[in-house]
């Protein structure tokens, strides 16, 4: 009886042992970075993930093949974020070096088969923590270490910046709702805030809002 007490112990550990190193096992790898990824996204399609962080550049990932399709270059310093817009054919960055870059996936600005360099780039005056596309890829707003919104407007290739208020600390994460007529930020002065036609209205009140979502 002894014997097949321990018989069965040792089925049960064994059996949790494999679903745990299951569950610890990823699908893929996505392993190019040489130093740390601090943003990975999904496509809209879900075809492709863009990646990106301290090494300065960024990278567009086919999810079948697990293969690189492009690399973004051109940042100076650490990229804080990077995201598709919704339409899956631009990519929106946001770095360190205090500037927002936007890529162009058609290639039309191919620095050889597989590197993009940006078709746009807007300088700001402060490190933009995260970057994000209106729905209709015509707007960006923006959240930097100065405690500032912006809305970039984009289209007919003119830039109009409307700086929408200050906070107390950095913004950590900014995004539109779903119409575009809200921006909702997350910041380190522990309030989230909506934004629209520039008004605010604090939302949340902690110790540090590292993010916020619609």
């Amino acid at each position: 009886l002894h014997a097949e007490k321990e018989f069965h112990t040792f089925q049960s550990e064994n059996a949790l042992r494999q679903a745990v190193n299951a569950i610890q096992m990823p699908n893929a790898i996505f392993g190019g970075h040489e130093r740390t990824v601090r943003n990975a996204q999904f496509s809209p399609n879900g075809e492709y993930i863009v990646t990106s962080g301290d090494e300065n550049i960024a990278r567009v990932w086919n999810v079948s093949t697990r293969q690189i399709s492009f690399t973004l270059v051109g940042h100076t310093n650490v990229i804080n974020s990077a995201r598709f817009s919704a339409d899956g054919k631009q990519i929106v960055t946001s770095s360190t070096d205090k500037t927002v870059k936007v890529w162009a996936l058609d290639g039309r600005e191919k620095l050889s088969s597989k590197t993009l360099a940006a078709v746009r780039t807007i300088s700001l005056t402060d490190s933009v923590n995260d970057a994000r596309f209106s729905s209709n890829g015509r707007l960006i707003v923006t959240g930097d270490d100065g405690g500032t919104v912006q809305i970039l407007s984009i289209r007919n290739n003119r830039e109009r910046a409307e700086r929408l208020g200050e906070g107390q600390g950095s913004v950590l994460s900014v995004q539109f709702s779903r119409d575009d007529r809200w921006a909702v930020s997350a910041g380190a002065d522990g309030i989230a805030r909506l934004w629209h036609q520039s008004q605010v209205k604090e939302i949340n009140d902690l110790s540090r809002v590292a993010a916020a979502s619609f």
